[in-house]
């Protein structure tokens, strides 16, 4: 007969719950000890006993049998529960546990465990009780590590896994070393300067002027002050000998009660003109704002002459214009003063070509004017010493008072140095300069048809006033573009002034032919040697310049060397392509040369 089931001693039904197969121990403990350690006396001491096999049982039935087994209700000391949270344990605690190592089932597979089996709770047996009592009163010699409390890890993906770290950091060292090379390179790019070179080829030969005033300058100032405007910019649209004559009556007449004809001459006959004294250092009178209605005023100065019977008056006139341009050539000081004085040998050939057509003059008057003309020729030469005065010029606004030069002679008394800046660089901005105003220099003597040519030798010196990236002197570049503009077109507007002065040179001696022989000459070699000791040459094809006696016209074949049988404009040698005067008489036959 079977005893009867004490159910105060078995433990009180719980509901259902998963633990986790890899939990650590006291998780078991927590579900299933507490509620059998609460009915039993505190143990003597807290160390685990040695379970028994019990085969009949199943394996969660034996590991809670493990674990709740009785204390030993003669121990003094008393505890809370049998066994104690793994929390608990500080990282110094040790466990001592029996000698005799308890037989566990494996443990069980990972899987939702249903609420356990719990097996018969039966009364230990006398031998039981005294094993387990000789267990606890003699400690075990061993004892086991300290333990910590653990995560569980986090799962690594195994790809990852399949990965060897690198056993140094050599990669990066390298790396890091190339880094900071590549920038020290890249500072020493943008922050250091180049060497400037040897200028003394830009250097001025002349010797410094050392006289102490001159008046030329502020007689210049004076003249450009008293010049009257014009009125209305539809006179200033077209040539002057075209104007109504009222408004170049009016015109005239109102800046002569001004004084400035006699402000004129003064400037003309003065012969201390000394063109590279310091004073003209001082201000930049080429861009003054009367220069245009200067050009425009000595135009119409010669046309009203010559309207009022005065034929002799307007040739001065016109030969004033061509004076005036000779003397501002020689100006060095401001690279205006060049452009200017283009702009008045302009005026200059333009109002000759007008009143040459028309002339009624002997040829003894022609030929004095002639020989006056010939004498405000553009040279190279003064031109090659301005790209040299150009250059020091240049070099005054970039480094003051250190350029080497007079300080008295640096523009508008400027004496500090332009700052170096970050794309910014001094010396190799004035590198910059040194090399186009060199090529410049060449160009002028160069044969024109190296130069415009369809296959041009010189280089290209065009500079970028925007670049696209931010160049190690970007801001210099941008610099050097923009004050470049003001030299690029001398040299072809230069070469245009001297075909136009040849031009106008044959048609003075052809006008003097004409006035003696009463006929025009079948050639321009019938003007040797009594009129020209040479005959001019076309500058741009090098060959003798066209002519055409039954059209009446000289010309060139002008910059794009194509000889197009002349191009009559208004006002005359307006086209560069083809530069052309009308001698103003025209014939039906050719007259055959003088045996």
């Amino acid at each position: 007969m079977k005893p009867l089931r004490n159910d105060s001693k078995v433990p009180a039904k719980k509901s259902a719950r998963w633990i986790s197969p890899w939990s650590f121990d006291d998780e078991w403990e927590r579900e299933y000890g507490k509620s059998f350690a609460a009915r039993q006396p505190a143990a003597e001491n807290p160390t685990r006993e040695v379970p028994t096999a019990n085969t009949g049982t199943t394996p969660g039935a034996q590991l809670f049998s493990i674990f709740a087994q009785p204390p030993n209700t003669d121990s003094k000391t008393t505890s809370d529960s049998l066994t104690k949270s793994f929390e608990n344990f500080s990282p110094f605690t040790v466990i001592r546990e029996s000698t005799v190592a308890p037989t566990l089932s494996p443990p069980p597979r990972p899987q939702v465990f249903a609420e356990p089996t719990i097996a018969k709770v039966t009364e230990p047996s006398a031998s039981t009780v005294k094993l387990a009592t000789q267990a606890r009163a003699e400690p075990a010699k061993t004892s086991l590590p300290a333990l910590t409390p653990q995560r569980r890890p986090a799962a690594v993906p195994s790809n990852m896994m399949m990965q060897e770290e690198p056993d140094g950091s050599w990669s990066r060292t390298i790396i890091v070393c190339l880094g900071m090379l590549g920038f020290v390179i890249l500072a020493w790019v943008y922050l250091t300067d180049i060497k400037l070179g040897s200028d003394e080829d830009l250097r001025l030969q002349i010797p410094v002027d050392q006289t102490p005033t001159i008046a030329a300058p502020e007689r210049l100032l004076t003249f450009l002050n008293a010049v009257m405007k014009i009125e209305t910019m539809e006179e200033a649209s077209q040539p002057v000998w075209n104007w109504d004559p009222v408004v170049l009556d009016n015109f005239v007449k109102a800046n002569s009660s001004n004084n400035v004809f006699d402000n004129l001459l003064d400037l003309l006959e003065d012969f201390d003109w000394h063109p590279h004294h310091a004073a003209w250092h001082f201000e930049d009178l080429g861009e003054h704002i009367s220069w245009p209605h200067v050009r425009i005023l000595l135009q119409a100065r010669s046309v009203f002459l010559l309207r009022h019977g005065d034929e002799a008056a307007a040739f001065a006139a016109a030969i004033d214009i061509a004076e005036m341009s000779r003397r501002m050539q020689e100006l060095w000081a401001w690279p205006s003063f060049m452009q200017r004085s283009q702009e008045m040998h302009m005026a200059a050939v333009q109002t000759l070509a007008e009143l040459l057509r028309k002339t009624l003059l002997d040829s003894t008057t022609l030929r004095k004017y002639q020989n006056e003309f010939m004498q405000c020729e553009p040279s190279d030469s003064i031109l090659q010493d301005a790209f040299r005065g150009f250059y020091i010029h240049e070099k005054s606004l970039l480094f003051g008072e250190k350029a080497g030069v007079p300080l008295d002679t640096l523009p508008r008394g400027v004496t500090q140095e332009r700052p170096s800046r970050l794309f910014f660089k001094k010396n190799e901005t004035l590198s910059l300069f040194a090399d186009v105003f060199r090529q410049l220099r060449d160009e002028i003597v160069m044969p024109p048809f190296t130069i415009l040519g369809p296959a041009p030798q010189i280089v290209s010196y065009n500079g970028r006033k925007h670049p696209f990236f931010f160049q190690p002197n970007d801001a210099g570049e941008s610099y050097f573009a923009e004050r470049i503009e003001n030299y690029t077109e001398i040299p072809a507007r230069h070469t245009l002034a001297k075909a136009r002065h040849y031009l106008v040179i044959a048609l003075f001696a052809t006008r003097c032919f004409i006035a003696e022989q009463q006929r025009l000459p079948a050639g321009l070699s019938e003007l040797k040697p009594s009129y020209l000791m040479d005959i001019p040459s076309d500058v741009f094809s090098g060959m003798p310049l066209c002519y055409d006696a039954i059209k009446g016209l000289i010309y060139s074949v002008g910059n794009d060397f194509s000889d197009e049988g002349g191009k009559i404009t208004q006002p005359p040698l307006l086209d560069p392509t083809e530069p052309t005067l009308e001698i103003g008489i025209k014939v039906t036959t050719l007259i055959p040369q003088n045996e």
